[in-house]
């Protein structure tokens, strides 16, 4: 399961990731909508400040019928992501559950550490599945 959440993970930080622009010309955002790969396709959900706030991968069905199971909610304070919720389908006739959290916590305007929680078949946050990613910054 992490070799899915690490792509989603990276792949939406990469979408919203921001830098320093001293020129004033108004940017062209260029946002994907759809990826669609063999078996599979991604849709891309945005917020006003074009920002991603939903990721889904769909499973192919058949040549023209795609399935949810997977997706990705994403959630902003002040322009940056805080919080990113993996959910996955188990069944196909099954609701949603929440897979793992991740908690993005900024200090000085850089990213300072992302706390992941899993959660348990029941919903509940799993002790052993808790882990912590801290980041430092070089100035130069």
């Amino acid at each position: 399961m992490k070799k899915l959440i690490l792509p989603f993970l990276s792949l939406s930080l990469f979408i919203s990731a921001c830098s320093k622009d001293d020129d004033n010309a108004p940017k062209e955002i260029i946002q994907l909508q759809e990826v669609e790969m063999d078996d599979s396709k991604l849709s891309f959900t945005y917020n006003e400040q074009s920002q991603p706030t939903k990721i889904q991968l769909s499973m192919k069905v058949n040549d023209e019928a795609y399935l949810p199971m997977y997706y990705l909610d994403f959630t902003y304070n002040n322009g940056k992501p805080s919080t990113a919720d993996f959910f996955i389908r188990p069944q196909i006739n099954e609701d949603y559950k929440r897979q793992s959290s991740a908690k993005f916590v900024h200090e000085g305007g850089n990213l300072s550490y992302t706390a992941l929680v899993g959660y348990d078949e029941k919903g509940t946050p799993d002790e052993d599945r808790r882990d912590t990613f801290f980041y430092t910054f070089n100035a130069a």
